[in-house]
């Protein structure tokens, strides 16, 4: 879904996309909290709307018993469910007066805006089901890359060589995929960190795994464990490569990771310097 709004020539003006679906989810949704997984919700009809709102930073998803319909949003906005059956998330808001609510003056810098969103239907009748008193929801594998394929899309790099342009017919083959949820989400040379050799800079890494919810219908999961040496496509003999724990800052390396395999909880990060 692809919204192109601009209102900067209106006044008082709030433009809202609004899904109605037949989902009886009552009173609750789910928003992501910092794009690290989902938070239940719950509608008040005592407060006013704006206290029904929430930053929506990746996603928001409604739910019943059989269906689940997510909407995730390429930007970070905000949005609610009003209703049963409904999300809304606002698109751009414009105000010529102040709303005395601490910012001292109206909302009047608008600029045209493409707001990209996805939405994704599932069916939930074969997936596991939660205590209705948890108050966290969790995605499934599907709808975990599509959120990815959002916020971090392939992009083809094309380079030119002796005439001739294009892509490689094949890329990664000397390396093993990680299973479903694991992700990099940083990796960077560290020219601070002092090694025995003096002609390589060691490589930071910090790598997070997700929790997911768990269906039928979906492929099984290797469990919770990554090796990080066939990951980075090394050679199981070769000692000069070594890995070694570190904090998520990575100022420093700390003790050696002997086993090939590491083993990561749901919502669990680490990180690592490989020398």
């Amino acid at each position: 879904i692809r919204n192109y709004v601009d209102i900067g020539d209106m006044s008082n003006t709030e433009i809202i996309m609004r899904l109605s679906t037949n989902i009886k989810s009552g009173n609750q949704f789910y928003s992501d909290l910092n794009g690290m997984y989902y938070v239940k919700r719950e509608i008040f009809s005592k407060i006013p709307l704006q206290g029904n709102y929430y930053p929506i930073s990746a996603g928001i998803f409604i739910e019943d018993d059989s269906l689940r319909l997510s909407l995730f949003t390429a930007a970070p906005l905000g949005g609610s469910s009003l209703k049963t059956g409904e999300m809304e998330i606002m698109q751009d808001r414009r105000l010529i007066q102040d709303d005395e609510r601490g910012l001292g003056q109206g909302v009047t810098d608008n600029r045209a805006v493409l707001n990209i969103f996805k939405l994704v239907l599932e069916s939930r009748e074969s997936c596991r089901r939660a205590d209705e008193k948890y108050p966290a929801g969790y995605l499934t594998s599907t709808a975990y890359m599509e959120q990815k394929k959002l916020l971090h899309p392939f992009e083809k790099l094309i380079y030119s060589e002796n005439d001739w342009n294009g892509v490689k017919h094949s890329f990664g083959n000397d390396h093993e995929e990680h299973d479903v949820g694991f992700e990099i989400v940083a990796m960077r040379s560290l020219p601070h960190v002092k090694t025995s050799s003096k002609s390589t800079t060691p490589i930071g890494m910090v790598v997070h795994r997700s929790n997911l919810d768990k269906c039928s219908v979906e492929a099984s999961s290797n469990g919770n464990q990554l090796n990080l040496k066939r990951l980075l496509g090394f050679d199981e003999n070769e000692e000069s490569r070594e890995i070694y724990r570190t904090t998520l800052t990575m100022l420093e390396a700390k003790e050696k990771v002997n086993d090939d395999s590491i083993a990561l909880c749901p919502m669990d990060i680490k990180g690592f310097i490989i020398k």
